[in-house]
């Protein structure tokens, strides 16, 4: 697992069960990646709101897509630079 968040630039948890903390998330974080999750319980409890991710109801899903396209329109130039030439 630790291999793959490496390879994340974003993560997306669009839990909705009421779970805990989920682990994916806390692992996320400890890599500094920011996070897109919805606002259950255990998952709201991790995030920041714009600080470290979003936060989303469940139900948005336009506005998870939104959020989305947002953190990859922040990231582009840094992560893949080719696209913009």
């Amino acid at each position: 697992m630790n291999a793959l968040l490496h390879e994340m630039d974003v993560l997306v948890l669009p839990s909705y069960y009421r779970e805990g903390v989920p682990r994916i998330l806390l692992e996320g974080l400890s890599k500094g990646l920011p996070i897109l999750t919805t606002n259950s319980v255990g998952c709201k409890e991790t995030v920041e709101e714009g600080i470290n991710g979003y936060k989303i109801r469940f139900e948005i899903l336009l506005l998870c897509k939104m959020r989305c396209a947002n953190l990859l329109i922040c990231l582009l130039p840094i992560v893949w630079p080719w696209v913009l030439e």
